[in-house]
């Protein structure tokens, strides 16, 4: 379902537009709202992925012509999704979600990142589905005080005017963290609205 919509979406987006010009010093502010879903791999069918959806906040410096240092910050009702034989165990966790990396600007429209991220818990962990009815007697990730890994982004501003900028930014974040037989990866589509700061 959120490839679909990272597709139409596309589509949607090209078209003429003034947007990005990076240069050295620039820094720019982003808010905006993330739609994702943990990319299933393990439920043996018995469980869908719900998407979901959040805030976030994106600040870009810029240090060249072509590259940004990138911040984003979000908030996440994480899912983890483990097995073990043939008992699968949902859980959610609600997380800060934050991501360091670097942008580079292949267009004033186009860009990808590549970002290391950490989140951290924020609450406790609530079972939202186990095959057995009960404890399964294992946990997911769900319980860690923190999972980390590596973000992946494209993205594309469709919209200019001034210093405002409107884009999409599809997103793809890999758990290097998961326990045996888990999956924590979520992909997002980002929709933002920027301006810049100086």
């Amino acid at each position: 379902m959120i490839k679909h919509i990272a597709i139409i979406t596309l589509l949607l987006c090209f078209g003429q537009a003034y947007a990005h010009e990076a240069s050295d010093g620039k820094i720019h502010i982003s808010l905006g709202s993330l739609t994702y879903q943990t990319q299933y791999k393990n439920d043996l069918g018995q469980v869908d992925a719900p998407i979901q959806g959040s805030g976030g906040f994106i600040v870009d410096g810029d240090l060249s012509d072509y590259g940004s240092l990138e911040i984003g910050i979000y908030y996440l009702d994480k899912i983890f999704l483990r097995r073990q034989s043939a008992v699968v165990l949902v859980e959610k966790i609600r997380r800060a979600y934050m991501t360091i990396g670097y942008r580079h600007w292949f267009t004033d429209k186009f860009s990808m990142a590549l970002a290391s991220y950490t989140s951290y818990s924020m609450g406790d962990p609530r079972r939202i589905h186990s095959s057995t009815g009960g404890d399964p007697g294992f946990e997911t990730s769900a319980h860690d005080t923190s999972d980390h890994g590596a973000d992946f982004s494209i993205a594309y501003e469709f919209y200019a005017h001034e210093s405002d900028r409107a884009f999409i930014d599809f997103r793809y974040a890999k758990s290097l963290s998961s326990r045996g037989f888990e999956d924590g990866d979520h992909a997002a589509i980002f929709l933002g609205y920027k301006v810049r700061s100086n």
